[in-house]
């Protein structure tokens, strides 16, 4: 029996499952993603994966498949590409927090970190199967005219980049000064992140504006009574003081607590 394939996150991923499954045609199983990056169980990281709103990431780009061997059911399956697209989108606090340590990667890039030159070369020449794959969704038919301009474009980027990121850190600055308390503005705190956000990962952003509960039920096709809002809202507010231990909640939700007002709207 051939051994199946395995793609380990053990680098970066403690205390839980760290595995992912690799099918023979370098597929990857998306609920052992979602399991890895968020720390759900099996059953609880379906349910996510089959709850992600299409314009944050489109069904088409999961593989339905039937898988060999008797009793096997049908399996969900990735490209490299679009499992790297589906660890930024996925909800919930853990997922945030690996999220964190893959920004972390960019940032040092961005910066010009000479650290990272050592591992990269390490990665050129790695037979790992996460090293494979990330070549294999590289176009390598570039010219040397394309790759100068895709250099300037990514110079460009890294400064605008770097713009936003210090008219962020001057304005929290600035609200420092003028308005020691303002972190306690939650609705504040929630525009300020995602303009950050929106700085660093602009196509990502878009879908995680931050949303109140009229407009989730909205694009779930729910119309619902004024007092059933209300009450969404209080159960979605609840939830959210449970999930993270604290006393306040905001008015409007980023996509990493969706399922809380999708589970409170669906409760009415």
């Amino acid at each position: 029996m051939v051994a199946q394939k395995i793609l380990s996150f053990s680098e970066i991923v403690h205390g839980r499952e760290s595995s992912v499954r690799i099918t023979d045609d370098c597929l990857l199983y998306a609920v052992d993603l979602v399991m890895v990056v968020s720390g759900k169980n099996r059953n609880d990281a379906g349910w996510t994966l089959r709850n992600i709103p299409e314009e944050t990431f489109p069904s088409v780009k999961i593989t339905d498949r039937k898988m060999p061997g008797k009793g096997n059911a049908h399996t969900k399956l990735l490209t490299f590409q679009n499992a790297v697209e589906l660890v930024m989108v996925l909800p919930g606090q853990i997922a945030k927090e690996t999220r964190t340590k893959f920004a972390n990667i960019i940032h040092r890039f961005m910066a010009g970190d000479s650290t990272l030159v050592a591992d990269i070369q390490a990665n050129a020449a790695s037979d790992a199967p996460i090293n494979q794959m990330a070549r294999d969704t590289m176009d390598t038919d570039f010219d040397q005219t394309e790759i100068e301009d895709q250099v300037e474009v990514t110079k460009r980027r890294r400064l605008e980049i770097a713009m936003d990121i210090k008219n962020v850190a001057s304005f929290c600055d600035l609200m420092d000064q003028l308005r020691p308390n303002w972190k306690s503005d939650q609705d504040l705190v929630l525009q300020t992140e995602h303009w950050l956000r929106n700085a660093v990962f602009p196509t990502i952003s878009r879908s995680n504006a931050p949303k109140s509960i009229s407009q989730v039920a909205k694009e779930l096709g729910m119309v619902l009574k004024q007092y059933d809002y209300v009450k969404a809202g209080q159960l979605a507010a609840q939830a959210y003081r449970s999930r993270y231990g604290c006393l306040h909640h905001p008015h409007r939700y980023t996509e990493a607590d969706r399922d809380l007002v999708v589970a409170a709207l669906r409760a009415i």
